[in-house]
């Protein structure tokens, strides 16, 4: 993967897993979505995230939000990539309550623990206009008691997030 292709992947991947499977129609957000989304919401109110994501095959892009600027690490080397990232993250957001993306077939699915943290899961589909649908499995959302989303998982990724004693990398 070129390197502009990992920034773009870097900058996308929190809101392509929170959109994790993909497709057009719009309706009203199912009630049983409410806890998940509520809980990406929030993420997005916070003053700092730190994201990992693994696509397999040694193919992983380390993300830091500060002060609503997204910095990404790719082979090594830490970039600032965007500003206003939650504003995109919002908008997506926004989006889903609308209807113009399809949250559907959510459902709570147990407890587990994430890096320490007691979470509970959720799993959803999503469609994404102009986007093919992914058949496979539901993606999953491991949400903290804190309300807070700790990992997510779909169409081959895995991201794990903290939202404490992140800083700005040196660049």
């Amino acid at each position: 993967m070129n390197p502009q292709t990992r920034i773009t992947l870097a900058m996308k991947l929190p809101l392509l897993l929170t959109l994790a499977v993909l497709a057009p129609n719009a309706h009203a957000l199912d009630a049983a979505c409410e806890p998940y989304l509520k809980a990406a919401e929030k993420g997005t109110q916070q003053p700092a995230r730190h994201s990992v994501s693994d696509f397999g095959e040694d193919n992983r892009i380390e993300g830091i939000v500060v002060d609503d600027v997204l910095y990404a690490n790719m082979g090594g080397q830490w970039r600032k990539v965007k500003k206003n990232f939650w504003a995109d993250e919002r908008g997506v957001h926004a989006e889903i309550r609308s209807g113009k993306i399809k949250m559907y077939d959510c459902k709570k699915v147990g407890r587990e623990t994430v890096d320490g943290i007691a979470t509970t899961v959720y799993s959803y589909r999503m469609d994404l206009p102009g986007v093919p649908p992914d058949k496979g499995e539901p993606a999953k959302a491991y949400v903290g008691d804190d309300g807070l989303v700790y990992a997510q998982q779909g169409g081959g990724a895995k991201i794990r997030y903290r939202y404490t004693g992140v800083t700005v990398p040196k660049l």
